[in-house]
């Protein structure tokens, strides 16, 4: 009986170990939605704080960003990135299309490239611009996903209980 109870806490250990090596959970890109409010004066993250330069953009490498421009004021606008710092648009770079009524517009883009760059209105540079920030991804490790060393455990204990049950249940016929 011993050597059986042995061997059935062994493979049970063995199996919460295991467990506890796919305990991580995998790295993955963030969704990030921004909101941008423009007049010919700049853009804000909401219509109270618009200014020049509009505020600092932040996201890390590999985010999927999705940015939302309203304008504020009855002038044409639009946003684009401005990834070769050229300060025009180029094929290539992220940009909504006219923002020419109350319907905000959208683009949609990854953000593949650490660095910093500027985002601008195509049709008021000098005041509707702002920067842009790629981080690059943390060196801090991500946070663990317990879910199966819990369960791993919870095998560990209900083997333990079934054979200590069983081993009381075999005393007593003797």
């Amino acid at each position: 009986m011993h050597l059986t109870l042995a061997r059935i806490l062994t493979v049970g250990l063995f199996i919460g170990l295991l467990a506890t090596g796919f305990a991580t959970a995998p790295v993955r890109a963030a969704d990030r939605t921004l909101h941008l409010y423009g007049t010919v004066s700049g853009w804000g993250d909401t219509p109270g704080t618009i200014g020049s330069p509009g505020p600092t953009l932040r996201v890390d490498v590999g985010d999927n960003v999705t940015i939302l421009a309203h304008r504020e004021d009855s002038f044409t606008h639009n946003w684009y990135l401005d990834l070769n710092g050229d300060a025009s648009w180029d094929a290539g770079e992220p940009r909504t299309d006219d923002i020419d009524s109350a319907v905000p517009r959208s683009v949609t883009f990854n953000a593949t490239t650490a660095g910093t760059y500027t985002y601008y209105c195509e049709y008021h540079q000098g005041t509707m611009r702002g920067q842009f920030i790629v981080q690059a991804p943390s060196t801090t490790p991500p946070a663990a996903d317990n879910t199966l060393l819990y369960a791993g455990i919870g095998i560990v204990a209900v083997v333990a209980v079934v054979v200590a049950a069983l081993a009381m249940r075999g005393r007593k016929k003797a």
